[in-house]
C-alpha cells in the first residue's frame, strides 16, 4: 500500500518537474516581451530625434525661404542690368539650394516613414509570435494541470476505498 502511495507521490513529483520547463517558458516569453517594449521606446527615442532635426532642417529651409525673398527685393530695386545679371545667377544658386534640400528633406521623411513601417511590422510580428508562444503555453500548462486533479482524484478514490477497506476488515473482526 505504501509502496503505490509513493509510486503516486513519484508520478506526482514527475509531473511537476514538467511544470517546471513551463514556468521557465514563461520566464523567457516575461523577458522578450521586455526586449520588444525595450526596443520600441528605443524606436521612438530615435524617432523624436529625427523628427527634431526635420524640423530644424524645415525652420533652416523657411529661413532660407525667407532670405532669398529679400534678395529678390534688393534686385528689383536695383537698375543697373549688369547688377542684375550677377544677383540672378546668385538666386538662381540659392534656389537650386533650396531645391536640393527640399529633395533631401524628402528623402529623409521616406526613409524615416519606411524605417518605423519596417519597425512596426518587426514589432506585429514578434508580438504575434509571443502571443503564440503563450497560447501554447496555456494550452500546454492546462493539459498538465488536467492530469494532476486525474490523479488527485485517483488517490482520493483510493484512499477512500482503503478506509473503506480497513473498516469492513475491522467490522468482520468486530463481528467475529
Amino acid at each position: 500500500m505504501k509502496e503505490q502511495i509513493h509510486e503516486e507521490l513519484a508520478a506526482l513529483q514527475s509531473e511537476l518537474s514538467k511544470l517546471d520547463g513551463a514556468v521557465k517558458h514563461i520566464e523567457n516569453a516575461k523577458q522578450l516581451a521586455k526586449d520588444i517594449v525595450k526596443t520600441g521606446h528605443e524606436l521612438q527615442t530615435k524617432y523624436k530625434e529625427q523628427l527634431i532635426e526635420v524640423k530644424d532642417l524645415i525652420a533652416k529651409h523657411k529661413e532660407l525661404v525667407g532670405r532669398a525673398e529679400k534678395l529678390v527685393e534688393k534686385i528689383d530695386k536695383v537698375d543697373f542690368p549688369v547688377r542684375l545679371d550677377k544677383l540672378d545667377t546668385s538666386v538662381t544658386t540659392i534656389n537650386q539650394g533650396l531645391q536640393n534640400n527640399q529633395a533631401k528633406l524628402e528623402n529623409l521623411w521616406l526613409d524615416l516613414k519606411d524605417e518605423i513601417e519596417e519597425s512596426q511590422k518587426v514589432l506585429s510580428d514578434k508580438l504575434t509570435s509571443l502571443k503564440d508562444d503563450m497560447n501554447a503555453f496555456k494550452a500546454e500548462v492546462d493539459n498538465q494541470f488536467s492530469i494532476i486533479q486525474k490523479e488527485i482524484k485517483l488517490v482520493k478514490i483510493l484512499g477512500i476505498a482503503i478506509i473503506i477497506f480497513c473498516i469492513g476488515i475491522i467490522v468482520i473482526g468486530i463481528l467475529k
